[in-house]
């Protein structure tokens, strides 16, 4: 049973952070608010938590897409997190300080991942640079207060 549930996850997780779809424009968006990426994040970090369910491709999609998904949200709110203009054609989201802050937390545990050390399963633009989330212990207690998630997640502190 636990295999089945691990390679269903592993191929939900490659379809959900399709790694060629990652920081494209289509996925930017699809963000409709700030909400729903707290949501997806909150998501992603209690299966990150759960070794049981997710390893392996599981988890590095995951970890891609974290990071990715902040990326794609800055797009949306016109650069208020990374700080940088943005113009695109639709209204920018509404963000509040206390996300972008904790946006840029987020991103700022996001480590780049060289093409030597892409996993073989994954098909990634070789022209594209890629962010894995790696948090240390303490920005993830952070993080995971300011997405509501529980005191026991503890992914990568093992």
């Amino acid at each position: 049973m636990k295999l089945q549930t691990l390679l269903l996850t592993t191929a939900i997780s490659l379809t959900v952070f399709n790694p060629a779809a990652i920081g494209s424009t289509e996925t930017a968006q699809k963000i409709k608010s700030v909400a729903q990426v707290k949501t997806e994040l909150y998501d992603t970090l209690q299966i990150l938590d759960d070794t049981n369910v997710c390893i392996g491709a599981c988890q590095v999609t995951r970890q891609l897409g974290v990071c990715s998904l902040v990326e794609n949200l800055d797009t949306q709110v016109k650069g208020k997190i990374f700080g940088r203009k943005i113009r695109n054609r639709s209204s920018a989201l509404p963000i509040d300080k206390a996300d972008v802050e904790l946006m840029r937390l987020i991103y700022s545990q996001c480590k780049s991942l060289k093409p030597e050390n892409f996993p073989p399963y994954l098909q990634l633009n070789a022209n594209r640079k890629y962010k894995i989330f790696n948090p240390t212990c303490k920005s993830l207690e952070i993080i995971n207060q300011g997405l509501g998630l529980i005191d026991d997640t503890v992914v990568n502190c093992n």
